[in-house]
């Protein structure tokens, strides 16, 4: 090869290592990901923020990420059945320079510079006629892995709902604490106010009004308290969400308990049908029953057909010459092979495989039970807690209404500070008890719809 060609190519493959080093350090920077930043004055809606989740929750995008695998699985599966091309060539030069030889003076040998190069390149194809079926059976279990990725995004959305909603409802618990805390806040600075006012006419001693003091001071606390929960419970539902850390907005929604009226004996039969996590395992044992008949395919003789053609050429500046018998063939046959004995090894294959289906089966029935248990339980809580959270409501009221008629009696000076203390505790009890109730509620509802992998309002109606 002459100088000049060969730094040509020399040069074209440094461009084209740049290129593709320069393309990969492109593509590693366009998959970089800031979270979101969400400020907004207007409240945003628990369905808003699941489709924002959609968007930015990493579990979830991983899911979808793996899904790019789809077409390249269902490719190569229907590849098994196409023939394997290969091809392939070298190429050689060399320069020699010879002396011309005399003896006595008579040229023997004509010396210079000679070239001598030689090419060579083949074409060949494959193809399995028969294998058993095990091809086809490989092709059953790359259609049930793609089917997993989709109930494996499928699941991952379930959860993503319900991690979202569990967040929303701990805000709104968590916004309607502090305005409990607010309110009894207040109250305490009345009873503060009245307490002044009564021990300056001498109703009332001055350890009243310290008393009084302590006690605006210890709900301050408590105030201050409510408010860092609060935040906690902003930032664990931006995390929740996937959006950045600093986002603020308001939630929209209430806690407005409702039982949904559902069979609860429907309840499991609907998760075992609707839950793509079981569907997932139910096609793992279908996958591992595929692979069962593919080690019992290896007893099965397998038919192959091939063809290739190959061509060689050499060439000196000496002389003309070529590799015998010729510089092109043409080749083609059919093969036969079976196996009759190989030291037990598929048979140690074939055990192994029916024994993966068999735990797979197990992992089946245990998954199913594990759901049931599950489902039944949920349920069991969403309904005692139900009932709890009417018991509460109705303890809320009369400790409202209780401590509004002691801040009256208060007021008029027929009852004392001790009363006024006792009924602000009995209402601080009874709200945290309510709250506590419906939060629990909401959660366990949530955890309810992850579990039936369908919200409850699909099944009611």
């Amino acid at each position: 090869m002459p100088r000049r060609q060969l730094m040509r190519s020399v040069a074209f493959i440094a461009i084209m290592l740049t290129i593709l080093a320069t393309s990969s350090v492109t593509e590693a920077a366009g998959e970089s990901y800031t979270p979101p930043l969400l400020i907004s004055d207007r409240p945003i809606t628990v369905s808003r923020l699941i489709d924002m989740a959609r968007e930015s929750r990493a579990p979830y995008r991983q899911s979808l990420a793996d899904e790019d695998l789809i077409g390249i699985l269902r490719a190569g599966a229907v590849g098994q059945f196409l023939p394997s091309l290969s091809a392939g060539g070298s190429w050689s030069n060399s320069d020699s320079q010879q002396e011309s030889i005399y003896v006595d003076g008579i040229p023997i040998s004509q010396g210079g510079t000679f070239v001598n190069s030689s090419s060579r390149w083949y074409l060949s194809a494959n193809e399995t006629l028969f294998s058993g079926l095990s091809r086809y059976y490989g092709y059953r279990q790359a259609e049930l892995q793609v089917q997993n990725m989709l109930l494996a995004t499928e699941r991952a959305y379930d959860v993503l709902v319900s991690d979202v909603k569990s967040a929303v409802y701990i805000v709104l618990a968590a916004e309607r604490a502090l305005e409990v805390e607010g309110e009894i806040l207040n109250q305490r600075n009345e009873v503060l106010r009245l307490a002044t006012t009564r021990y300056e006419t001498g109703d009332v001693i001055q350890i009243d009004v310290m008393q009084a003091e302590i006690d605006v001071g210890i709900q301050k606390n408590a105030v201050l308290s409510a408010e860092q929960s609060l935040q906690n419970a902003h930032e664990l539902l931006n995390l929740a969400v996937g959006l950045d850390l600093e986002s603020d907005y308001q939630v929209a929604g209430e806690l407005t308990p409702v039982l949904p009226a559902i069979n609860p004996d429907s309840l499991v039969s609907i998760a075992i049908r609707a839950r793509p996590d079981l569907k997932q395992q139910r096609n793992l044992v279908e996958s591992n029953e595929y692979g069962v008949k593919v080690r019992t395919a290896d007893y099965i003789p397998t038919a192959s057909a091939y063809a290739s053609y190959y061509r060689s050429e050499s060439q000196s500046d000496l002389f003309e010459w070529s590799v015998m018998p010729g510089d092109r063939n043409i080749s083609y046959g059919l093969n036969l092979n079976w196996t009759l004995f190989d030291g037990f090894s598929r048979e140690v294959l074939r055990e192994q495989a029916v024994i993966t289906k068999r735990k797979s089966m197990w992992d089946e029935h245990q998954f199913e039970q594990n759901i049931s248990a599950s489902v039944r339980q949920q349920w069991r809580s969403l309904t005692r807690l139900y009932q709890q959270i009417e018991v509460a409501d109705r303890n809320r009221e009369l400790a409202r209404r209780q401590l509004d008629l002691e801040q009256e009696r208060y007021r008029v000076g027929v009852s004392n500070q001790l009363n006024m203390r006792s009924a602000q505790v009995t209402f601080v009890t009874a709200e945290r008890e309510y709250l506590a109730r419906i939060l629990d509620f909401f959660t366990t509802m949530a955890t309810l719809e992850r579990d039936l992998g369908m919200p409850l309002e699909e099944i009611a109606r």
